[in-house]
Formats: C-alpha cells, structure tokens, sequence
C-alpha cells in the first residue's frame, strides 16, 4: 500500500503529460521559483518548484512546474534556464485552467517561437 501511495503523484503527472501531447500550446511566463531540500528514503533530494501563467483571449491561467534533483546545483542550473527561455506550457482546451509544462519535452517549441518572434521584428 505504501509504494502505491508513494507512486500515484509520479502517475498523475505520466497521465498528464501523455494526455497533454495533443493539447494546444501557450506561451509561459515564469512567475517563482524556489528550492528546498527534502529527504526522499536514505537520501537528500533538492526539490524544484517553478510557478508559471499564461494567457488565452485576456485570460490570464497559472500552474506549478516541480521536479527532482540530486543536487542543489543541478535544481538551480534548471530553474536559471527555464527563467531565461520558458518553455511553452500545454492546456486542455476544454478547461485552460489545467495545464503541464513539461520543458524536456517542449523546449524546441520555445526556441522556435522565439525565432520566428525574432524574425517577425526584423
């Protein structure tokens, strides 16, 4: 029963980011960060957590991006590069107000988006 409850938050969020491959995307401003330590069984985890929004029609949305690392270096290296280029962030279309921002995965879209940006102003 234990590893059950431990696993269903990793879950959702598999479920979630599979789900959302198909979802629209929108453009991510990334509102917060920070970083706590945490044990996680016999080690020491740094916890990752990013808030970000985005807007669709006037509305503005917002949710919260957290992952795992081994190292607080490694969890700060990441939150500096999601500040500097945010990834876009994916919302159900018939719901905006659910949403995932998975950078690994959607990272070339923001570098496209600010290309094309670039280019536009030109």
């Amino acid at each position: 029963m234990f590893w059950l409850v431990s696993l269903a938050p990793a879950g959702v969020r598999w479920l979630r980011r599979r789900q959302s491959q198909s979802w629209p995307w929108a453009e991510s401003t990334i509102e917060g960060g920070a970083i706590t330590d945490c044990a996680q069984g016999r080690r020491q985890v740094s916890i990752l957590t990013v808030t970000y929004s985005y807007s669709l029609n006037g509305e503005r949305y917002g949710g919260v991006y957290a992952e795992s690392f081994g190292s607080e270096p490694e969890a700060q290296a990441v939150l500096e590069s999601l500040r500097s280029l945010p990834p876009p962030v994916r919302y159900k279309p018939a719901d905006p107000f659910t949403s995932t921002m998975d950078p690994y995965r959607d990272a070339a879209l923001a570098i496209a988006s600010r290309g094309a940006e670039k280019a536009l102003s030109r």
